[in-house]
Formats: C-alpha cells, structure tokens, sequence
C-alpha cells in the first residue's frame, strides 16, 4: 500500500508537467501578440499623426496663399 501512494503522486505529476509546457507555450505565444499588436497601434498613432500634420501643413499653405493674394488685392486697390 506504501508503494501505491508514493506511485500515484508521481503520475499526476508528470502529467501535469505536458500541461505546464502547453500553458507556457500559450503565455509566450500571447505576450508576442501583444507585444505585436502594441507596436502596430503604435504604428498606427504615428502614421496618423504624420497625416494629419501633412493637412494641417497643407491647409495652412493654402490659407497663407489666398490671405497673400487678398493682401495683394487690397494694396493694389490702395495704390490705384
């Protein structure tokens, strides 16, 4: 009966031991997603960024120029 006991808890163990492996295989593999999937939103908030600067530079490019050209305007009239 004494070598029974000392058998069985020996068997769940090494059972235990491929789930273990599995379940620290699923951890890895989960945290490289995450890691993953951080980078992409990070790539995704500084492309977004970029564009939105791009318009707003090109907006500005364009307000200057008609601001510019209705300065012309005015003083034209002036000097007339």
């Amino acid at each position: 009966m004494n070598e029974k006991s000392t058998q069985q808890p020996a068997t769940p163990d090494h059972q235990d031991a491929p789930d273990d492996v599995e379940g620290e295989r699923i951890v890895r593999k989960s945290t490289r997603t995450s890691v993953i999937v951080r980078q992409a939103e990070r790539d995704a908030i500084r492309a977004a960024l970029q564009a939105t600067m791009k318009v707003s530079y090109s907006l500005l490019m364009v307000y200057l120029f008609f601001h510019h050209e209705s300065c012309l305007i005015r003083f034209s009239f002036l000097g007339s």
